[in-house]
């Protein structure tokens, strides 16, 4: 690193093999004494922050210490999503906040908003930029919270970065493509899953309005008009013979079909239950604030 301190440049993995420039926190991890620190960080150039493995933000961390100092103070759980600017508040905070923030006009709410995530975010995003992004989001009619807008512009920004890179090295042109390639793979690939997601649903739908399970066997059946007699696997009157126990029962006295979509919903339900989890009565699922057409 003592080329680094000697040209003046901004510090970066290894010279010559790895391009990977440094920031602040980067240099503050490094095993250097408090001097050589000092020399480098000042030589950083490169605004990227440092990702708390609780809370999932971004933040300033200068060095090594205040970094651990947070992850070790920070408490996900007690980070609550006030109702009117949708930022998040320690449980403490909260109700004086809202207090104080319901009763601000609406423009300054979401400016709270905006700075919120520029703060939380790895790169020091301008507001028109996380406007314009959410924005999008909006468009692709997508909810979306504060750990999502993070995510999406953390995204957002290393494709950018590619897209430098391979202005100044030809060499990076190769890793842009396969970059923006697996980009678009990716938004193929859950396009056809949310397509056939949505067939799914629809077929199951149907099958809840017009089929029920057999009292015997659990087979599905569907119920083509006349009396409610029925036959399990074929026509009670004979004709289309099909799979099933072959046991009478009376239609009116089938269990009801229930979606594998809404059986799929409960299992998560269920999941999520057995799990440790704080729950803030009246506190909504907090989604991007309304901007309007001129983007306040």
């Amino acid at each position: 690193m003592e080329e680094h301190i000697k040209s003046k440049t901004n510090p970066v993995c290894f010279t010559g093999v790895c391009d990977y420039q440094l920031s602040k926190y980067d240099v503050a991890c490094l095993p250097f004494d408090e001097d050589m620190i000092t020399h480098l960080s000042a030589l950083v150039t490169i605004e990227r922050r440092a990702q708390c493995p609780k809370c999932l933000f971004y933040g300033e961390f200068q060095t090594m210490s205040r970094f651990q100092k947070h992850v070790a103070s920070c408490d996900p759980e007690d980070m609550v999503p006030c109702e009117s600017c949708r930022c998040l508040y320690r449980f403490h905070q909260l109700d004086e906040h809202y207090r104080y923030c319901r009763n601000i006009p609406v423009h300054q709410r979401q400016q709270a908003f905006i700075d919120f995530i520029i703060s939380k975010s790895k790169h020091p995003f301008t507001p028109v930029q996380v406007r314009y992004y959410i924005e999008l989001q909006k468009q692709k009619r997508r909810v979306i919270g504060p750990h999502e807008i993070v995510d999406g512009l953390a995204a957002f920004e290393r494709g950018n970065y590619w897209k430098i890179r391979a202005q100044q090295d030809a060499s990076c042109r190769a890793q842009l493509d396969d970059y923006e390639k697996q980009q678009g793979a990716n938004a193929k690939r859950n396009e056809e899953l949310r397509r056939r997601y949505e067939e799914l649903k629809a077929d199951e739908e149907l099958k809840a309005k017009t089929c029920r399970l057999c009292p015997h066997c659990k087979r599905v059946v569907q119920h083509m008009g006349g009396c409610s007699s029925m036959i399990c696997g074929q026509n009670y009157h004979g004709g289309d013979q099909q799979s099933g126990c072959g046991k009478t029962f009376d239609w009116n006295q089938a269990l009801p079909y229930i979606p594998m979509v809404n059986t799929v919903q409960e299992q998560m339900k269920s999941a999520l239950t057995n799990q440790k989890r704080v729950v803030h009565t009246g506190i909504s699922f907090f989604f991007a604030p309304n901007y309007d057409e001129n983007g306040e």
